[in-house]
Formats: C-alpha cells, structure tokens, sequence
C-alpha cells in the first residue's frame, strides 16, 4: 500500500492501482479477510478508479471496503467512517 501511495501522491495513478492491486493480492495470501489491511487495499484500489474515472469499478471496490469494514469494526470507529467517506466520494 506504501508504494501505491507514492504514486498516488504523484498523480501516476495506474501505477498506484497496479500496487494496490498487488497488495490485496498478496494480503489475501496473508491475513484473514476482514484483516484492516485488506479493506484499506479496496479503499485504495477504489480510490485510484476513481482518479483514473472508472467510476463502476471504483464504487465496487469502495463498497467492498464498506462492507468489510462493517463485519469488523464497531460503528464508532473512524475506519468506519473513512469507508462511508470513500463511497461518497466516488
């Protein structure tokens, strides 16, 4: 995800989707699926659609995020709220 943001901050977003992409890859390998890191992935990956105007692909993968956020996160945490924000956005 950290290098996904670089290229996001550098407005490269293709590259970043790339790095996202690659990260929920091998996270998914790696953590449980409702691990933080996994939903944060979607968020990011959503977020670069959405950069790039591919908004179908970005409100899917911003509501996944959602969706996963609202299995493990209680409804106070800012997380949560982060994922709320990101739908709407797109």
């Amino acid at each position: 995800n950290s290098i996904g943001n670089v290229y996001s901050g550098k407005e490269e977003y293709q590259m970043a989707l790339g790095m996202y992409e690659k990260s929920l890859q091998i996270g998914q390998q790696c953590w449980p699926a409702l691990h933080p890191e996994i939903i944060e992935a979607h968020k990011n990956i959503g977020t670069s659609y959405c950069s790039l105007q591919i908004y179908e692909k970005a409100v899917i993968s911003c509501e996944k995020a959602l969706q996963l956020a609202l299995q493990c996160l209680p409804s106070t945490h800012p997380d949560l709220a982060q994922a709320y924000q990101s739908v709407g956005q797109v």
